[in-house]
């Protein structure tokens, strides 16, 4: 704290994107969202969409996107 001048923004503090895995009628469903799904199965969190996409497409998972 004694040299703040070093400090810089290095991102939000908390996830602001997250990928929910879900079943749904018996099959598996990628959710890209602002909102942690508690019914979820899964759930990873992300501090930018670029990074949560980039997950899903790696690993070749279809998903939605919702807004809220």
């Amino acid at each position: 704290m004694d040299d703040q001048d070093n400090w810089r923004y290095v991102g939000p503090a908390e996830p602001r994107y997250f990928i929910n895995v879900m079943v749904e009628s018996g099959e598996v469903v990628y959710t890209l969202s602002h909102f942690e799904n508690v019914e979820a199965v899964y759930c990873e969190g992300f501090y930018d969409r670029e990074a949560a996409v980039e997950k899903l497409r790696l690993h070749g998972y279809d998903y939605r996107e919702e807004h809220q």
